[in-house]
């Protein structure tokens, strides 16, 4: 603006020393007349410019949005993915289901025979489905009718501290109030005191466990630091274990859980003696 002034001066000093007084002035407004003109322009070039960059700044959240609709995309394809395997898995085991069938249908002289592996399995998948479904009074059924369930907080089973329930008690446990001491908290030592129902969400169905990551039969598959000694405590049983490896990526599988339910036979029938929940421990 100086430049386009100084000019316009110049030029004007000019003018006055060759010129009359009535056409200088003559001049002079078309002078002015250029220079607002000038000044005009500027004005909306100025305007322009400052459109583009609101117009940038909109395309720059536009590509910010897209890059994070891209990184929840390929999560959710990732997650696709992991499902699309567990449905893989569950139809190629009910092909083998089928086969079985058929084969069994071929044979019609012989009576099938039972899999104790495939009834204790079952079993373990009715209790866990009416756990999950917080259906006690149904549960009390599969619980032993003398010795009852024994409740473990910790893979160690504590035969001495850890609660035995009847199938009564069992019946009306997520509407018993009262508070037990269920054992000691790893770590602390503090006394685990709550009630069934507390208990229920803290140490019995603290995940989903109707849909594990893995289902053992008769194997350990939580480790940790404590000793797992259910084998010995329940020597004549049939342990079943409901197993997530871990949740969060960054705890590198320290935070695996499992449930494993415990069978023993009576009077031909398998009932349910024991739930151990586990988790890693200090």
């Amino acid at each position: 603006m100086r430049i386009i002034n100084l000019s316009l001066f110049l030029l004007l000093m000019f003018m006055l020393t060759s010129c009359g007084s009535s056409e200088l002035n003559s001049q002079i407004e078309q002078l002015q007349s250029v220079n607002n003109e000038l000044l005009n322009q500027v004005d909306i070039v100025m305007e322009e410019l400052d459109l583009l960059k609101e117009e940038n700044l909109s395309v720059l959240n536009q590509v910010d949005q897209m890059n994070i609709k891209n990184v929840q995309l390929q999560e959710d394809i990732k997650s696709l993915q992991r499902d699309n395997q567990k449905l893989q898995a569950e139809n190629a085991q009910l092909k083998d289901q089928l086969l079985g069938q058929e084969e069994d249908v071929n044979i019609p002289e012989e009576a099938p025979q039972v899999n104790l592996e495939d009834l204790i399995l079952n079993k373990a998948n009715e209790v866990i489905l009416l756990l999950k479904n917080e259906n006690m009074a149904q549960l009390s059924s599969y619980v032993h009718p003398n010795n009852g369930v024994r409740i473990s907080p910790y893979p160690f089973v504590n035969v001495n501290s850890d609660l035995v329930f009847s199938a009564n008690q069992i019946s009306t446990f997520m509407t018993d109030n009262n508070v037990y001491t269920w054992g000691s908290y790893d770590g602390s030592g503090e006394p685990i005191q709550l009630t069934p129902s507390d208990y229920y969400n803290a140490f019995i169905y603290s995940a989903d466990f109707a849909n594990p990551e893995q289902i053992s039969y008769n194997q350990i598959l939580g480790a940790g630091n404590m000793i797992q000694n259910k084998v010995s405590v329940y020597p004549n049983a049939n342990i079943v274990e409901f197993y997530f490896s871990g949740f969060d990526p960054q705890y590198n599988g320290m935070d695996w859980q499992s449930l494993s339910l415990v069978f023993e036979e009576y009077d031909g029938d398998w009932y349910l003696v024991g739930m151990i929940k586990g988790a890693w421990t200090i």
